[in-house]
Formats: C-alpha cells, sequence, structure tokens
C-alpha cells in the first residue's frame, strides 16, 4: 500500500483494549478534546490504527492511531 507523505498525528493508547473500549475513547478525545484545542486540523488521507501485539488481553497491549493533519490558516 502507497501511503502519501503527510505531517502527522500520532496518539498512543495502553491497556487492555476490548473490556475498557480503549480505542473508542483514543478517537471521542482527539475529536472532541484535541482538535478544538490543537491549532491543527485533519486533512484528507488515511487515518490508521497501528496494533503491537495480536493478544488484546494483554494488560500492556499498546496502539497508536495515526491522524493526517496541518496548521489551521489564521484569520
Amino acid at each position: 500500500m502507497d501511503i502519501p507523505a503527510f505531517t502527522w498525528v500520532v496518539f498512543e493508547s495502553k491497556g487492555m483494549m476490548p473490556e475498557k473500549n480503549e480505542i473508542q475513547n483514543v478517537w471521542k478525545r482527539i475529536y472532541y478534546e484535541w482538535f478544538p484545542s490543537s491549532g491543527f486540523e485533519q486533512v484528507e488521507g488515511p487515518c490508521l490504527e497501528k496494533y503491537f501485539r495480536d493478544d488484546d488481553k494483554y494488560e500492556s497491549y499498546s496502539c497508536e492511531v495515526w491522524i493526517p493533519v496541518r496548521r489551521k490558516a489564521k484569520d
């Protein structure tokens, strides 16, 4: 898969995945907390989730959410 070059913002999540719905919480926090206060906006491109283990019950399970961004234009 070819992915164009972007400026990426990367969010990490750690913990047991399905029981706590951690990845859904990460996405909510990105859009409801980080974007409104960040000075960045999302650009058209793929959003990625990167998982580091295949055992989702592992206590130190880790994943990343990658979102392509650019600085907001100043008014």
